[in-house]
């Protein structure tokens, strides 16, 4: 550690710097670059709610960042550092949460490729000031380390889904969860977060609902040998992670079949056999429920954002 990430420890006491946590496994949406920015309604300005994975485009994002705010969890990545705009250096890792400020000059550096991943958030500058004024947004201090996980990942995508789908007349709901989003990190940022004593279980839940796609799995089988009651896992399950096991279960498989559909342009009745379907028309409907879009409209959609 240099003397100058030192001294931007102190400077910005108390909060925590917590360690670099181990490797999360990613789930699978979150493996390739999801950028979606929308434009609000009669104004030339662009909410963002992106993941970027693989080649982050430093030099083209910093021309908006005189008119927009950027926040970013590092979810992926072995090293990386954060230079201020007073020569500050701040260590980048999995956890960390930097900001990038409208006119306020700084340097990144970082891996890029595939060792590195980021979960951003971009708002335009009345929305930035308004999160400062409400002390959401901490401007005068560019890095904190709320630490992350996989229920924090999951909360994003569940805010991404709603930025996506939602009428951008009604964006103030969309706004009022950036700033949850925002407030919950910076909560974490500043106080240590007991390990939950049934994360360990609950992460490991998630690995095996995360596979096997082709086959049936029972639930009730699946957390009959922890030793954690049934209904007291479930209900743990539900508060960390934010949706029932079996929703859980079924996200992951359309996760799995939007990825079989974009990504190598398999037809739908060979993607539903993969992911457990006998019948192409249940797949469809259960995707649409889950993605907001049937199969074709989905691989449509990103077809174009591509």
């Amino acid at each position: 550690m240099t003397v100058n990430m030192k001294k931007a420890y102190l400077k910005h006491s108390p909060q925590k710097i917590l360690p670099p946590p181990p490797p999360l496994e990613l789930p699978e949406w979150i493996r390739g670059n999801r950028v979606i920015h929308r434009q609000l309604p009669g104004s030339e300005y662009f909410l963002g709610c992106d993941v970027w994975y693989d080649t982050l485009c430093d030099e083209d994002r910093q021309k908006l960042w005189k008119n927009y705010y950027n926040g970013s969890l590092v979810v992926k990545g072995k090293r990386g550092v954060y230079i201020d705009w007073e020569g500050n250096e701040w260590p980048l890792y999995p956890g960390a949460f930097l900001q990038h400020l409208p006119e306020k000059y700084h340097i990144l550096r970082r891996d890029n490729g595939r060792d590195w991943c980021e979960c951003c958030i971009w708002l335009p500058l009345n929305y930035y000031e308004a999160a400062v004024a409400m002390g959401i947004i901490d401007p005068d201090v560019p890095v904190s380390y709320p630490g992350v996980d996989l229920g924090l990942i999951e909360k994003f995508r569940r805010y991404q889904l709603q930025f996506e789908q939602t009428n951008m007349t009604q964006i103030n709901k969309v706004v009022l969860a950036f700033f949850d989003f925002f407030e919950e990190l910076r909560c974490r940022a500043h106080m240590h977060v007991p390990r939950n004593p049934h994360q360990e279980m609950i992460e490991e839940i998630q690995e095996r609902l995360s596979g096997d796609f082709d086959q049936e799995i029972d639930i009730n089988q699946l957390i009959a040998k922890y030793p954690a009651s049934p209904s007291n896992l479930r209900r743990m399950f539900r508060k960390y992670v934010g949706c029932s096991m079996a929703e859980f279960r079924l996200a992951r498989r359309m996760d799995m079949a939007a990825h079989y559909l974009v990504e190598h342009g398999l037809p739908i009745k060979e993607v539903a056999l993969l992911v457990g379907y006998s019948d192409r028309y249940a797949f469809s409907k259960q995707f649409k429920k889950v993605k907001g879009l049937t199969p074709k409209e989905y691989v449509r959609q990103y077809s174009q954002w591509e």
